[in-house]
C-alpha cells in the first residue's frame, strides 16, 4: 500500500472528528444532557440543612400566624418610674381636686374645716401654717384615721405598682401622694396630720401590695362578676389604667 501523505491524515483527523456525535450521557440525547451540564454548572451549591446563613419560610399560612401569635404574647417593657410617678401623680391630682371642691362645698359639721374669713383669706393662713409649723395629732374619728387613710394608701401605691413599679417605688410614690394631699391641699383647710403622714404610706403599702396580688390572680383566667366588683372599690386605679380583662 502507498503510503498516504501526513497532511492528508491531518485533515482526515479533523473531518472525523467533527462529524461524529459523542454518546448520551443519560440516554435521552445529546441536547437534553448539554442542558442539564449547563445548568449544573451555573446553580450555586446547595446549603446544608444545618448552615446557619439557610433560611426557613414558614410553609403554612398556620404556621406563621402561630409566629406572630407568639410575637404578640411578649409583654412590652415597663415605662420608666419617672413617666410612672408623673402619670399617676396627674390621675390622683385630678381626682383629689374634685374630691377637696366637693368637700368644700359640704357643711363644717361634715368637713371639720371652718372658713370663718372665707376660703381665699382663710386658705392662705392655714397654707402658711402648714410649712411654718410642724404637723399635728389630729382628733379625727378612728374610722377616717384607721380605714379611710390605709384605703387611700392603697389606691396611691397601686396606681402606679399596676404599671409595673416595684413594692418601693410604689411605697415611695404612695409617701409623695401623702405628703402632696396634707401640705398642698388639705394644707389649705387645717395642719397636717401625724397619723395621716404615717399610716397612708406605712398601711396603705402593707393592704395595697395584697390587694394588688389578689387582683392579679383573679385577672389570670378571666375575672366574675364578684371579683370585678373587687377590683373597682377596692383597685379602682389598676381598673383604670390595666382594666380588668383575664391576662
Amino acid at each position: 500500500m502507498t503510503p498516504r501523505p501526513a497532511g492528508f491524515r491531518i485533515a482526515a483527523g479533523l473531518l472525523l472528528a467533527l462529524t461524529t456525535r459523542a454518546p448520551p450521557l443519560h440516554g435521552q440525547g445529546p441536547d437534553t444532557d448539554r442542558a442539564r451540564l449547563a445548568a449544573l454548572r451555573l446553580a450555586p451549591p446547595p446549603l446544608p440543612v444545618d448552615s446557619p446563613g439557610q433560611r426557613r419560610f414558614p410553609e403554612t399560612l398556620g404556621e406563621l400566624n402561630r409566629r406572630l401569635d407568639s410575637l404578640a404574647q411578649i409583654p412590652a417593657p415597663p415605662d420608666s418610674y419617672g413617666r410612672m410617678f408623673l402619670e399617676g401623680w396627674g390621675l390622683i391630682a385630678g381626682v383629689e381636686v374634685g374630691l377637696l371642691t366637693v368637700t368644700l362645698l359640704m357643711p363644717s359639721s361634715f368637713s371639720g374645716w371652718d372658713f370663718e374669713d372665707g376660703y381665699v383669706k382663710d386658705g392662705l393662713r392655714h397654707l402658711e401654717e402648714a410649712w411654718t409649723k410642724p404637723p399635728v395629732w389630729d382628733t379625727d374619728h378612728w374610722f377616717h384615721n384607721y380605714v379611710g387613710h390605709p384605703y387611700g394608701g392603697s389606691v396611691y401605691y397601686n396606681t402606679v405598682r399596676a404599671k409595673g413599679a416595684t413594692p418601693m417605688q410604689s411605697f415611695v410614690f404612695a409617701g409623695a401622694m401623702s405628703f402632696w394631699w396634707e401640705y398642698l391641699l388639705e394644707a389649705m383647710a387645717e395642719r397636717p396630720s401625724i397619723q395621716d403622714l404615717v399610716i397612708t404610706p406605712v398601711a396603705g403599702a402593707l393592704l395595697g401590695e395584697v390587694v394588688h396580688r389578689t387582683t392579679i390572680r383573679m385577672r389570670r383566667n378571666g375575672t366574675s362578676a364578684l371579683e370585678k366588683a373587687f377590683i373597682l372599690v377596692l383597685n379602682p386605679t389598676h381598673l383604670l389604667r390595666c382594666g380588668w380583662g383575664p391576662l
